[in-house]
């Protein structure tokens, strides 16, 4: 199969898809009501934000390249956020989450979790050989934080 994106294009896209979870989080844990779930939103947040600065250091070890004829302008970021909203398509919707309800909340951050390890398994046949190890390397870390939130709603 040729290639059909950079592989700089899927760590920016990762990149994007973190700094958008972190906001998400920190936005929940401003509006939350409860001590605990305020704890647990600015826990998700630090884990986001950990997980933008791999994203990053991974970044700096590939090539940059991009899409021919895709300049990276506002163009290449609006083709970049249509991947982002195609990707949360079936995720669940917010709306209907109670904010202070850990267990709902954490069943949601696990479905964006779930659905990230479904999209970059995707597109694991969308890179060249050479890069399919970093996509794997995504999907472990995606993977990793699946874990650590089912961890929590364990708990919960």
């Amino acid at each position: 199969m040729p290639e059909i994106f950079y592989m700089s294009e899927i760590i920016n896209f990762a990149i994007e898809k973190e700094i958008e979870s972190r906001e998400l989080y920190k936005f929940l844990s401003e509006k939350a009501k409860s001590n605990e779930a305020r704890e647990l939103f600015s826990y998700l947040c630090f884990m986001e934000e950990k997980h933008e600065e791999f994203f990053k250091s991974l970044l700096n070890s590939v090539e940059k390249k991009q899409t021919p004829r895709v300049e990276e302008n506002e163009e290449y970021y609006d083709y970049m956020k249509t991947l982002i909203e195609l990707s949360r398509k079936y995720t669940l919707d917010l709306k209907n989450i109670d904010i202070d309800n850990l267990k709902q909340v954490l069943d949601y951050a696990m479905s964006r979790e779930k659905d990230a390890i479904i999209f970059y398994s995707g597109l694991k046949d969308a890179v060249d050989k050479t890069n399919k190890s970093k996509i794997y390397t995504i999907i472990k870390e995606e993977a990793k934080h699946y874990t650590q939130i089912s961890s929590l709603r364990e708990k919960q």
